[in-house]
């Protein structure tokens, strides 16, 4: 899937959509969120962490969670910068 479908999809599935970087500076301790998230990797990776399972996301790939979610998240060392949708 390119951005432009993905991005179609988000608002069709009534997200709201925004485009963000994140710093490998800036690794996430365990946390959530109040609302559902998904994501695409347009540059870099990002490593996500959820209970026993931690998988790697880089360019193209497209990534979610729902809310309350409990997880990590690890930039690589180029960071990552993502187009997202919230709801």
């Amino acid at each position: 899937m390119d951005r432009a479908a993905f991005e179609a999809e988000l608002i069709k599935d009534r997200f709201s959509v925004s485009e963000g970087p994140m710093s490998e500076a800036e690794p996430k301790p365990l946390h959530t969120h109040d609302f559902e998230a998904r994501a695409m990797v347009l540059e870099g990776a990002i490593t996500l962490r959820t209970g026993d399972t931690e998988q790697t996301y880089s360019v193209g790939d497209i990534y979610g969670l729902a809310a309350g979610t409990m997880h990590t998240e690890v930039v690589g060392p180029s960071g990552v910068r993502y187009v997202a949708g919230k709801r």
